[in-house]
């Protein structure tokens, strides 16, 4: 094994991670202190008249309660700042920990360009501060080597009794997170159930479709769960701003999110490169599975709208 595919290595690149929040009592990302504010509400608002003159809390099944959640019992035992703190320094780990497991899974072993992807745990969304959704998307990358792993050892059944409150939690920490797993599980089963068709004489890419399809039903609950949060009179948001190829353009560009564009094209220009580069078709022998949830990938991102809320 080279260094960069040992456990060690990867146990100390996780920890790696946490180190640049260790040493600030709030992590500086942008929107964090107003999430903590609402954590502060959440907590103590009906301990203060005056907090309940100006807010009201309710719980409501919705699908962005991630952090929320985790704040109810962790906040009495260490204080919210502190609390807030512990929390946020694991999405950056469990982003590391899932794109590594991620590589494992589908190459057999951590290619040296995996490495380059690790920078991505502080991208543009972690530094913003939008933590539900981030903590969503890093649980999503460590659910989806599972889903690799057990299919690669046959817990086909297993992985579907599994998976079905797997998804459910992911969808409560946010909405986005359990639909990337959904299109990246759907993606590597359709390449699984190509490949049994293929060995067994079969091959059809029709009949993968549908097999995947219904493999993918233990994560189909929240669908339901969606209908029931978006129906009714308090479902207000707004849908606009369709192909916004400016807006767009910009978040691949400051995908790592430095403050000088500068710095922001080089960065994103060399992920980018490594990324299609390692899309050749010459490059693909080893594993085809990097290539369709790549694709599938792309499809919401070109069709998703600028505003939606």
């Amino acid at each position: 094994l080279h260094w960069w595919q040992t456990r060690w290595f990867v146990v100390a690149v996780v920890i790696a991670t946490m180190i640049p929040l260790l040493w600030p009592t709030i992590p500086p990302l942008v929107d964090l202190p107003g999430h903590m504010g609402r954590y502060r509400v959440q907590l103590d608002g009906a301990s203060y008249p005056w907090l309940a003159e100006w807010y009201d809390f309710r719980w409501s099944m919705i699908g962005n309660l991630g952090v929320d959640l985790l704040i109810e019992p962790l906040a009495p035992i260490f204080g919210l700042e502190l609390a807030v703190k512990l929390v946020v320094m694991t999405i950056p780990a469990l982003t590391v920990s899932g794109l590594l497991w991620i590589a494992r899974e589908v190459h057999g072993r951590i290619p040296a360009t995996a490495l380059f992807a690790l920078p991505l745990a502080y991208g543009y969304p972690f530094q913003f501060g939008f933590v539900n959704f981030a903590l969503s998307m890093a649980l999503a990358l460590n659910l989806f080597a599972l889903w690799l792993r057990m299919g690669r050892l046959g817990a086909v059944r297993l992985r579907a009794v599994l998976f079905v409150p797997l998804s459910c939690a992911l969808w409560i920490c946010h909405t986005f997170g359990w639909g990337v797993l959904g299109i990246l599980a759907f993606s590597a089963e359709m390449i699984r159930q190509h490949d049994l068709r293929k060995d067994g004489g079969g091959g059809h890419w029709l009949e993968s479709w549908v097999r995947a399809g219904i493999g993918c039903l233990p994560l189909a609950l929240p669908f339901a769960m969606m209908v029931l949060w978006r129906s009714g009179d308090h479902v207000t948001g707004q849908t606009m701003d369709w192909f916004n190829w400016r807006a767009k353009d910009g978040y691949l560009l400051m995908v790592l999110r430095p403050r000088s564009m500068a710095f922001a094209l080089p960065l994103s220009t060399e992920l980018f490169v490594l990324l299609l580069t390692g899309l050749r078709p010459d490059r693909l022998s080893h594993s085809r599975n990097p290539l369709p949830p790549t694709l599938f990938l792309l499809a919401p991102f070109v069709l998703i709208p600028h505003t939606a809320r």
